[in-house]
């Protein structure tokens, strides 16, 4: 809380500003004059996921407020690209000084009705990765509906015992934080055994109906549209497994198979990759060189770090923006910019 206070202070006082201003002529300086011949300039690509205008505490969000700011910040301060022209030149060391990217993961509807609308208002390209199984609420991401089962269930007796767990729910506090514990439980499993287990949890809970998730994924015609529109849409497997905790075989079909249903629903090549989860345990090598062998060009993680030269072009880095304040969010960007 202090952080983001003293972050929201520098960036109303405008002190960061004429920090930037300060920073950019020295880095121009230290350019044209060579002295920094080892420096190896990178960009940062930024990942969040919903963008709803009354998040949920229970599903990763931002606020459209929030992001209106982060995009207002980005707009005025940053070399914002699109992420494919962001790889091409990362890969060339021409990125420019103050190089970032923005991306969203899964597939949500409201980064059509929300989120699209404010990167337009900004002039702002963006990029979301699909998970291309759960368009028009065909099926459900896991995640989202272990979160939906936990924020709608009404036991009649507690505690109620599942598997390895024991929940109580007391209050919303509690049903919150035991989302995040059961969803880290959940990662480390192949999905036949996490299917099973979230079958068990819908029948503890009563919880059978899911429709309301349904209508937050994304459609076809959206996804058309954003596509055209400068928002473009690139693969994050078919129903988003953790791909280490898989078969090869399963993983190569998520991989592979991702890619082709966008490719046709689209109309051209989908060359991008984003890995769900994305942590270095979720992309064992074998992962990453079916990911290779699928015809992607590139592929990004969700592990922390700038997107430099040097980085494998099929582990490229991201920074996860949800539920962290704007102003946070520039101070961070500054950190990397100048101060690394």
């Amino acid at each position: 809380m202090l952080k983001n206070a003293l972050a929201s202070v520098l960036v109303r006082s405008k002190a960061l500003s004429a920090f930037r201003r300060g920073a950019s002529v020295l880095d121009d300086f230290l350019t044209r004059t060579a002295a920094r011949p080892g420096l190896e300039r990178g960009g940062l690509i930024f990942m969040f996921h919903s963008i709803a205008d009354d998040p949920s505490p229970f599903r990763p969000a931002s606020s459209r407020a929030e992001f209106s700011q982060f995009c207002q910040i980005a707009a005025e301060s940053y070399d914002v690209l699109p992420l494919a022209e962001l790889e091409s030149r990362r890969r060339a060391g021409t990125l420019p000084a103050r190089a970032i990217a923005i991306t969203f993961d899964d597939g949500y509807a409201d980064n059509h009705d929300v989120a699209w609308p404010v990167l337009k208002e900004h002039g702002l390209p963006a990029t979301v990765f699909v998970t291309t199984g759960t368009v028009g609420g065909e099926q459900l991401l896991w995640f989202h509906r272990l979160g939906y089962i936990f924020e709608t269930a009404r036991p009649e007796e507690l505690p109620v015992v599942v598997g390895p767990w024991t929940f109580t729910l007391d209050t919303d506090a509690e049903r919150i934080s035991t989302v995040g514990r059961v969803a880290a439980d959940l990662k480390k499993l192949p999905a036949t055994q996490r299917e099973e287990l979230l079958s068990r949890l819908v029948e503890a809970f009563h919880v059978t109906d899911f429709s309301p998730l349904a209508r937050e994924m994304i459609t076809w015609d959206q996804l058309r549209a954003m596509d055209a529109g400068g928002f473009s849409v690139e693969a994050h497997t078919v129903t988003h497994p953790i791909l280490g905790t898989e078969t090869i075989e399963t993983a190569t079909r998520e991989i592979a198979g991702s890619r082709e249903i966008l490719s046709e629903k689209l109309g051209r090549s989908v060359d991008l990759f984003a890995y769900p989860n994305g942590k270095s345990e979720d992309m064992p090598d074998e992962v990453v060189r079916a990911v290779e062998r699928s015809g992607y060009r590139a592929a990004f993680t969700a592990q922390f770090g700038a997107a430099a030269p040097s980085n494998d072009p099929y582990r490229v880095p991201r920074v996860t923006a949800d539920a962290r304040s704007p102003a946070a969010l520039c101070l961070q960007i500054e950190r990397f910019f100048y101060l690394t």
